[in-house]
């Protein structure tokens, strides 16, 4: 069974490159290759929904010259999808396109039945996702395409990123077997590969190397009803040589329901030869349960650097489990954990730091406790190497009488004193 999503990113160095955006619509260069694959192969077939101009343009005008190739099926998606299986049935290979959310939502059983569960051979096409439909409003704006095809078996989904990528792929779909969702935009994108780039499906594409990133994201959980709100997600960096990546992670959770707002966060990372990774991760509202898991591997002379911040308050559960392997001669990590917990909320720490070979790695946990809250911090060091050096220190304690009576005289109340203390504490 193949089942998941192929997104091909793309990292921007502002010091040394300055991407431009392409003269050419997205839709044009898809009209001009699906043409010229249909002339190529009369087995490939283009099916539209009555939204042929949007992406084919003046090729529907053109449509006597590709007789049972270029199909307009009208504004019934999913009959189209239903057509192209049969299509797919007697030997070939439609390209289906339709908006995204109309390709992907009222499609849906069409491409679970007749398409993945029948094994058919075609390639949906949805174009203009999220945000992308602008002014056609939120109706033209699915944000769940990606989470629901991809869990249908035997259904790939490709992403490109620019023209060229796009041409690429498509010459390669057209030749190979299965069921396939373009999600791709119609406008001109920033032009990021060279011409004649050629792409790998399923492999993660290396512009340069020596990359200098940073990348910023988080989850906001709301939750209003009875029943829980939770975000489950799983981040993996794969960072080649030379690079210097950072990685900022912000959580939060709001709103008045009585059910939990829940957050379990997957980080997995492996750094290579002579590369630096920072990641800062911050959760300091609303999150009633969390557990978080993070896995690093470090190669010869990787650097790691991690920052977490949490604040747990009420009767808040979050658990933090690191495990850090170093397993390059000259790797190093250095991790601070700062966190504070209120109320009778409960805080876990299990950082595992594992030497495999001639390295440095420095823990600490620094915790503030209030109220009737508990924490634990469990260090692990493992080495394995006679030059491992691995370091954990652990401090558990209350705010500092003098500290809140010092700021009380500048007029603080007791709470917002504890606010000042908290803040730099964090910081």
């Amino acid at each position: 069974m193949r089942r998941g999503v192929i997104r091909l990113f793309f990292f921007i160095d502002k010091m040394k490159k300055t991407y431009t955006v392409s003269e050419r619509k997205m839709a044009g260069v898809y009209s001009d290759t699906i043409t010229k694959i249909m002339r190529e192969n009369k087995n490939v077939v283009e099916l539209e929904a009555d939204l042929g101009g949007c992406i084919m343009g003046s090729k529907m005008d053109e449509i006597d010259q590709y007789p049972g190739q270029l199909v307009n099926c009208g504004i019934q998606e999913a009959n189209m999808v239903g057509v192209a299986c049969g299509m797919s049935a007697a030997g070939k290979i439609p390209f289906v396109h339709s908006f995204a959310p109309f390709i992907s939502r009222r499609a849906n059983d069409q491409i679970f039945i007749s398409a993945c569960y029948a094994g058919a051979n075609i390639r949906l096409v949805g174009s203009d996702p999220g945000v992308m439909a602008a002014f056609n409003g939120g109706t033209h704006m699915p944000f769940e395409d990606v989470a629901a095809l991809r869990a249908f078996p035997e259904l790939t989904i490709v992403e490109p990123t620019d023209s060229v990528m796009l041409v690429n792929l498509m010459d390669q779909l057209a030749k190979l077997q299965g069921v396939y969702y373009i999600r791709m935009a119609r406008k001109p994108m920033a032009k990021v590969y060279q011409e004649g780039s050629d792409f790998t499906i399923g492999k993660g594409c290396v512009i340069r190397p020596g990359s200098d990133v940073t990348i910023v994201a988080g989850c906001g959980i709301h939750g209003e009803g009875c029943s829980e709100t939770r975000h489950d997600g799983i981040h993996t960096f794969h960072v080649g040589k030379n690079a210097n990546v950072k990685y900022v992670e912000n959580h939060y959770a709001e709103g008045n329901g009585t059910g939990g707002k829940i957050l379990n966060p997957v980080t997995k990372i492996y750094v290579g030869e002579n590369s630096v990774f920072t990641l800062e991760t911050t959760q300091i509202k609303g999150v009633d349960s969390t557990k978080r898991e993070t896995f690093v591997e470090l190669g010869p002379n990787a650097k790691l650097y991690v920052t977490e911040k949490l604040m747990t308050h009420d009767a808040q559960h979050a658990i933090s489990n690191m495990e850090v392997k170093l397993n390059g001669e000259g790797s190093s990590a250095r991790i601070i954990s700062r966190s504070v917990a209120k109320g009778t909320s409960n805080q876990i720490f299990h950082p595992k730091a594992i030497g495999n070979n001639a390295c440095h790695a420095h823990v600490q946990c620094d915790s503030i406790i209030m109220d009737k809250a508990s924490i634990s911090s469990i260090p692990e060091i493992n080495a394995n190497h006679i030059d491992a050096q691995i370091i954990h220190e652990a401090a558990i304690g209350r705010i500092n009488d003098e500290q809140l009576i010092k700021l009380r005289t500048f007029g603080m109340t007791e709470e917002e004193a504890e606010a000042v203390i908290i803040e730099n504490f964090l910081n």
